[in-house]
């Protein structure tokens, strides 16, 4: 069997088969319409089948399917009486597929035991006119029906034409006619689509649904985020380039600083150095280190300084191990503290005290030096 092909196995014992020998094991094998592929393996007081299920399906899968399709099922099956005189096959629903043209195919089989021909008709009309019920009926299963028989159906009017029919080829007959009917119908009523090429095409109209989304989705994060930031940067740049750093501050106000590149941190940064109230000599030393090559750190920390995020500030200043630094960001929050009215009173006040503490432990270290 081909690798690729999907394997049924199913391991019996010997003595549960009618086959005993392997020329009877050979018939079982033998390629025939309506049988699926089947591969015998002796192996001791056990034989395993081997059946082919490429390309497949199980009956449970049937009633899934439009009526027309169903009908053309049972019409088909009608074919099986050939080989039902001659195999014992057992017809469960788990012995029953199809392929995608609707033939049915049968699984396990045994070697037949010889009937009168009246019976052998009897007992396949009864059996079909059961697989008919369960498959086109919508209020039982086929298990139910082979289980409870066919009375479970007979009040059911849908079906009546199957329950009416007195033999296997006027029941064929019955399900032709009206399989017929319900194709011409969907000829001239309905549009007839193809189920995979459907299914394929929905999958890709959502495909091209979740791609145009994403691109209005980024063409909406472009214009109304990405724009806005870039001409932001652009007034920015103007703004600094002809000194006007107050108006560089407010428009970058709303950007934080992992959106910002290192020119837009060094115009930024600069321009809240610059207009920090420093000595004109301080205000030099300052910007001696505030570059385009400059430590991030040294960026963030007047960009900081300026947004009055003292904490990072501070974390800033240490990270440069720059005590001058870290004793001005100190100082900023002195005064920012001072001029809060809607703090706590303690709260402020430890803060204060704190502040004035690391203050005076810092200018202590360089007063001893």
């Amino acid at each position: 069997m081909d690798s690729r092909a999907k394997i049924l196995e199913k391991k019996m014992k010997k003595s549960s088969l009618r086959a005993d020998n392997i020329f009877e094991y050979e018939y079982l094998m033998k390629e025939t319409r309506g049988l699926l592929p089947c591969h015998i393996t002796e192996e001791g007081e056990d034989v395993r089948f081997e059946f082919d299920l490429t390309g497949m399906h199980p009956l449970s899968e049937l009633k899934k399917e439009e009526m027309e399709y169903r009908l053309r099922f049972l019409q088909n099956f009608y074919e099986i009486y050939r080989i039902w005189t001659e195999y014992d096959l057992p017809l469960t629903e788990e012995n029953i597929y199809y392929d995608r043209n609707y033939v049915p195919y049968i699984v396990f089989r045994d070697m037949k035991q010889l009937k009168k021909e009246d019976e052998e008709e009897y007992e396949f009309r009864n059996a079909y006119q059961e697989l008919a019920v369960g498959i086109l009926g919508n209020k039982y299963s086929y298990t139910q029906v082979r289980e409870s028989g066919l009375m479970i159906a007979a009040k059911d009017k849908a079906l009546g034409y199957i329950l009416a029919c007195k033999t296997t080829e006027e029941m064929y007959k019955e399900i032709g006619e009206r399989a017929e009917q319900i194709h011409r119908e969907n000829s001239e009523e309905k549009i007839r689509l193809d189920k995979r090429k459907y299914e394929t095409g929905k999958k890709i109209l959502a495909g091209i649904l979740c791609v145009f989304i994403l691109a209005l989705f980024y063409m909406g994060y472009q214009t109304f985020v990405i724009l806005p930031r870039d001409q932001a940067v652009i007034r920015a740049s103007r703004a600094y380039m002809v000194q006007n750093y107050v108006e560089c501050i407010d428009e970058l106000q709303n950007m934080q600083t992992d959106q910002m590149d290192t020119y837009t941190k060094y115009i930024l940064a600069s321009s809240y150095a610059r207009c920090e109230a420093l000595e004109k000599t301080e205000l030099e030393n300052v910007l001696k280190n505030i570059s385009i090559y400059s430590n991030e750190a040294e960026l963030g920390y007047w960009i900081a300084i300026g947004r009055s995020d003292f904490t990072q500030a501070e974390n800033y200043a240490k990270a440069l191990s720059d005590d001058k630094l870290l004793i001005y960001s100190y100082m900023k929050e002195l005064n920012y503290l001072e001029g809060n009215i809607n703090m706590d009173g303690e709260e402020k006040q430890n803060r204060m005290n704190e502040l004035g503490n690391a203050i005076t432990e810092i200018s202590s270290k360089y007063l001893e030096e």
